[in-house]
């Protein structure tokens, strides 16, 4: 048992230290400095415990240890708490101050005498236990920042410490024993710092190693962005909101015959622009930080010798993680240099924009969560969509208009060895015809009317990665045998070009038509389409999967309702019938606008589908879909107000009556009931 205890203690003593070390060495994250000081004391407080020293000669010595470590560790858990859970409201200085003071008042006599005395053991007890209630409440307060797997661990750990301190203060006070362990020299409460430290000890050097990892990629993305930035031979200026210098390159170094220390921190338009030069130029900044679009512009800077030299300038934004402009980025050439600089600025300008584009279709893409339903049909789709995830292999999506074809393109190609690497998508009917070929494949710079520079299309963005084609039934007949070289060889021509590109890319379409009739009818390419064919997957409507219709329902209540800041919590089986009953033409994208609807129009906690307006919908969708059906216009106004009417009981003047909801006065309602002979049965 001894041995035991000892490796206890040496454990959380090591998760100590090295939660102390990195705590010292952060200046941001105090969490690890609390952690590592609590868990040193948690170690000291169970070795103080071990009979080896608790029974030595000493004891007084040893009860010393006791009551200054476990002072420490509940002293600095309330710290820990506050900085975990990032909840720090008026409740923990309270605590917090409360602590100190019984700790210092309750605790030094029995140091000075060693004696333990019960009523003293009472206040600490009932000290342990709000210390376990703040941190219940810091758990649940701050849950938004922890995983689920944390939180519950965090606040079963507090709960615990909770329940312990009550049993062993009620112990204490009462002189009965309800923690019987006749074996165990140690309380379930001596033995909680241990245990806590451990656990979370667990996370916290988890979270030290990820974030160590983190920033080493970070340090490489760095490097790799210093190592492009220094090999240009273009001026690179990085400015910070203020205007002043936070970096440039050696070339600019070079150009200019400054020193990095007599340029970094120093104001760029006192620096090296003239006077008035300075002044406008300093408006046009402020104008791009805000966001404003600034034109490439030319403007005299000094250098160190005191000559001026004419520089011709590209500006782009510095943003952090979450979108904010923190700076401004400005790359420059000497317009002695004019062609073969403006080269490299549109060279350096498409990779920032395939970078972006990249990381934002990486952001965006990660749909597939959206994918709701438990049916066997969604199953099978499912299935079948990730058996082809992790090849090459082109994948026709087929499905009527908002079944939802997009979710499962980027499930594809989140389960696909190319997730990490761009997912451009494409809508082909959204494009213009005279510009999707330019779109898709690029053009060179004079090869049309509005062609003022090189242009990289979508399949060059993609190299590596994937491409999604939305709607490749509206690919124009005579662009089709271009699409299908890039599928068999992999390589193309921009638009003005005679160098042929070849990609590396991924190709999944998806179509609403029926493409195998369209090319029997030469409307599209036969062999294109056994190209596309290769692996279809064919997305079933909903009206095929209505098992899925609860499910939807209730997910977008919850997504909607958030939007548009109101908490749905119930949905009436008469109306989960109702959804059911209905064939839904415009499949999940119509479920969802109709449950939009009925939230925006809901006005308390319960959602309120308005059966006229889905009959509406039905009817609007019949007349369009089934012509021969078509339903004359005066029978489908009796039966809507006969709708109206039954859903109100038949009650026609006063609030939630039909008039009210038809938008008409009584007296017209009741003339039209007489004029098309409707009567309550």
């Amino acid at each position: 048992m001894n041995s035991f205890l000892i490796f206890c203690s040496g454990f959380t003593f090591a998760i100590g230290g090295i939660n102390f070390i990195i705590g010292i060495n952060s200046k941001n994250v105090k969490s690890y400095l609390y952690f590592g000081i609590l868990s040193l004391a948690a170690s000291f407080f169970l070795l103080a415990q071990i009979p080896p020293l608790y029974d030595s000669a000493h004891p007084d010595l040893s009860n010393a240890i006791s009551i200054v470590t476990a002072s420490i560790f509940y002293s600095f858990i309330l710290l820990f708490i506050g900085e975990f859970t990032q909840y720090k409201s008026l409740p923990f200085q309270i605590i917090f101050i409360a602590s100190v003071s019984i700790l210092l008042f309750t605790y030094f006599p029995m140091i000075k005498t060693g004696v333990y005395e019960t009523q003293w053991s009472v206040f600490a007890h009932a000290l342990i236990f709000s210390s376990g209630i703040y941190g219940i409440i810091g758990g649940i307060r701050g849950r938004k920042r922890l995983k689920k797997f944390w939180l519950y661990t965090f606040l079963f750990l507090m709960a615990l410490l909770s329940l312990l301190a009550v049993l062993v203060g009620i112990s204490s006070l009462l002189n009965i024993t309800i923690l019987p362990d006749p074996e165990s020299f140690i309380s379930p409460l001596d033995f909680f710092p241990i245990l806590f430290s451990i656990i979370i000890g667990y996370k916290m050097s988890h979270d030290i190693i990820r974030s160590y990892q983190l920033e080493s990629e970070v340090k490489l993305k760095d490097k790799q962005w210093s190592t492009l930035m220094e090999s240009i031979n273009l001026l690179a200026v990085h400015l910070n909101l203020e205007g002043k210098i936070v970096w440039v390159n050696q070339h600019f170094l070079q150009f200019t015959g400054y020193s990095m220390k007599e340029v970094v921190g120093e104001n760029w338009f006192d620096k090296v622009l003239p006077g008035e030069s300075g002044k406008a130029l300093k408006q046009h900044f402020q104008d791009f930080i805000r966001g404003e679009k600034i034109p490439v512009y030319q403007n005299p800077i000094r250098i160190r010798d005191g000559a001026f030299k004419n520089i011709q300038w590209s500006n782009i934004h510095i943003q952090d993680t979450n979108g904010k402009i923190i700076g401004t980025l400005s790359i420059g050439t000497d317009v002695t240099e004019r062609e073969s600089a403006l080269a490299e600025i549109r060279k350096l300008k498409e990779q920032l924009e395939k970078e972006n584009l990249q990381l934002r279709e990486e952001v965006e893409g990660n749909n597939s969560k959206d994918i709701i339903g438990q049916s066997d049909a969604l199953k099978y789709v499912m299935k079948r969509s990730q058996q082809v995830a992790n090849t090459n292999s082109t994948v026709l999506l087929e499905g009527e208009t908002g079944v939802g074809k997009e979710l499962f393109a980027n499930l594809i190609h989140q389960n696909s060895a190319r997730r990490h690497k761009p997912f451009i998508k494409v809508n082909c009917a959204s494009l213009p015809k005279e510009l999707i070929e330019s779109e898709l494949f690029g053009h060179m710079r004079g090869s049309f009317t509005g062609a003022i520079s090189n242009r990289k299309g979508r399949f060059e963005l993609a190299d590596r990665g994937t491409i999604f084609l939305d709607e490749i039934g509206e690919l124009p007949i005579d662009l089709q045998p271009k699409l299908l070289r890039v599928l068999q060889t992999g390589e193309f021509e921009r638009i003005g070009s005679e160098k042929t590109t070849k990609v590396d890319v991924r190709i999944i379409t998806a179509t609403n038509r029926d493409l195998e009739k369209e090319s029997d009818e030469g409307k599209f390419r036969k062999d294109l389409y056994f190209r596309l064919n290769v692996y279809p997957i064919t997305i079933p409507p909903l009206r095929q999967r209505k098992e899925d219709i609860t499910l939807l329902v209730r997910h977008f209540t919850h997504k909607i309702g958030q939007k548009v800041g109101k908490r749905i919590k119930h949905i009436t089986q008469a109306d989960i019938k109702m959804l059911l009953d209905y064939e839904w033409p415009g499949n999940i994208r119509e479920l969802e606008n109709i449950i939009e609807r009925a939230i925006i129009n809901s006005s308390g906690e319960k959602l309120e589908i308005d059966k006229s307006q889905l009959q509406s919908v039905f009817n609007r969708d019949q007349v369009q879909n089934d012509h021969e059906n078509t339903t004359s216009l005066k029978v489908t106004e009796k039966n809507h107000i006969t709708d109206i009417l039954e859903s109100c009981d038949w009650k026609i003047n006063g609030k939630n009556g039909a008039a009210e909801k038809l938008g008409m006065p009584p007296s017209t309602l009741r003339s039209k009931m007489k004029k098309l002979n409707i009567s309550r049965p």
